[in-house]
């Protein structure tokens, strides 16, 4: 998992996504002319890379959320198998799932709505 993602990281550095033939474009965009939860996701990741955080903002704020909490369940896996000793983890609070779902619908309905300030979700 580490390797795979430094990888995908030194990829998506010297690649912006938008010259990145080879990547589809989003299905339910494209069928619906809607923003699902994860467009934006690989510019964000591509402004990330470059340590443009407001970038990243602009292109999907629940990457912002997402990458953190990610990077630890990363690490967090990595030291279990390394010491063997269980780390904390938020799929150990019985309600993170729920709550984890209701935040991305709440965020695929909003960044949806033309009226500001939720225009400033839909990716740019």
């Amino acid at each position: 998992m580490v390797v795979l993602s430094a990888a995908v990281s030194v990829a998506l550095y010297y690649n912006p996504p938008t010259s990145l033939k080879w990547v589809p474009a989003c299905p339910f965009h494209a069928v619906t002319g809607l923003y699902c939860p994860g467009c934006g996701s690989l510019r964000g990741l591509h402004q990330l890379v470059h340590l443009n955080v407001l970038g990243a903002l602009r292109c999907n704020v629940m990457l912002i959320i997402a990458v953190p909490l990610l990077l630890y369940r990363l690490a967090s896996t990595v030291c279990v198998s390394v010491s063997g000793r269980r780390a904390w983890s938020l799929s150990m609070w019985p309600r993170a799932g729920w709550i984890v779902a209701a935040v991305l619908m709440a965020h695929w309905v909003l960044r949806n709505v033309a009226i500001y300030p939720f225009t400033l979700l839909a990716p740019h």
